[in-house]
């Protein structure tokens, strides 16, 4: 079992300035800390006890900036904790593998750091399923390369055809793996328009499937429906009943 407690670092020097908040992460007796950057705060502003952040009264600015760091440790303490969930289902793992994957996130220019921050700034919009959608083709399209994450600048066509014949040899339907393309290419987009990445001549995905078939009905027909209705059932239960007892 591992725990994640936040931690106020004071600062060394002397007078009031502000300190650094930690992660401490404790398991099987090893303790990691991670300093989250640009978290400072004055001793009077954090409780050690509750581990939540004390607002001032009366200083509108100092409160905007707290709200925006309580929002930043509600991220961290939750990716950690995702992460975690990951890796208590695969077994054995140590802290080195947990921070592995952290540190991993931070790193945005690469498609799993560049989706993490992608997918905070929609969950603060309330784009909860966007969000999702946008870790889940991530996770899928990084467990295809081996567990490693892609630098967003070596995505190219041939990545994405391979990755859509990963999904096809998986028995991925048409419409499961036009779901993955089109996030994915969404995601890619956007890493063009922040400047993530250069914009390609060839888009990567032009010659991937991105359409959306039509689904088997799994609704009766109406002839079916009356065909139910016009059954006799007691009749076909005493049937059942006398060839039961040989008659």
């Amino acid at each position: 079992m591992t725990s994640i407690n936040l931690v106020l670092r004071p600062s060394t020097r002397i007078g009031r300035y502000q300190g650094s908040l930690s992660l401490r992460l404790i398991h099987n007796r090893s303790v990691k800390t991670v300093t989250l950057s640009d978290c400072r705060l004055y001793p009077e502003e954090w409780n050690k006890k509750t581990q939540k952040v004390i607002y001032p009264e009366n200083n509108p600015c100092r409160t905007a900036y707290l709200e925006l760091l309580e929002n930043k440790i509600h991220d961290e303490v939750e990716i950690l904790n995702s992460y975690l969930v990951t890796l208590e289902k695969q077994g054995r793992y140590n802290l080195d593998d947990l921070l592995a994957l952290y540190h991993q996130h931070k790193d945005e220019g690469k498609l799993s750091g560049y989706t993490e921050a992608l997918a905070r700034q929609l969950e603060r919009r309330g784009q909860m399923r966007t969000a999702n959608a946008y870790r889940t083709v991530t996770r899928g399209i990084v467990q295809f390369n081996k567990g490693d994450d892609i630098p967003l600048g070596e995505i190219n066509a041939c990545l994405i055809k391979d990755f859509e014949n990963y999904l096809k040899d998986r028995g991925r339907l048409p419409n499961t793996i036009s779901y993955y393309m089109c996030n994915l290419r969404a995601i890619f987009n956007k890493a063009v328009m922040d400047k993530r990445v250069v914009k390609p001549q060839d888009c990567p995905f032009t010659s991937i499937y991105k359409g959306v078939t039509k689904t088997m009905k799994r609704a009766l027909s109406l002839d079916e429906i009356k065909m139910l209705h016009d059954l006799d059932f007691d009749k076909l239960l005493k049937h059942k009943k006398r060839r039961q007892s040989g008659i």
